[in-house]
């Protein structure tokens, strides 16, 4: 139903608050994916590695916090580089 908030857990997401968890969760799948083509990949990974005004605004509107996901895919885009 349009409005009507998801249960997750004991955390209740609105609508907007999961439109942005796909949002990041699709920018990790391409940073990550052999799936996708080397541009795409490239670009999600910039988004991460920025830590841009968007990167953070995207976040904190996913309800995660910024700095925490910019280290946690940062360490695992560099452990990725090699």
């Amino acid at each position: 139903m349009v409005g009507q908030a998801n249960i997750l857990g004991s955390q209740v997401l609105t609508p907007e608050e999961r439109l942005f968890i796909a949002v990041l969760s699709q920018a990790a799948h391409d940073a990550f994916s052999t799936h996708v083509g080397k541009l795409e990949r490239d670009t999600a990974r910039a988004f991460f590695m920025n830590n841009s005004r968007w990167f953070k605004d995207i976040c904190e509107l996913a309800g995660r916090e910024p700095q925490y996901v910019y280290e946690k895919v940062r360490n695992r885009i560099l452990k990725a580089n090699g």
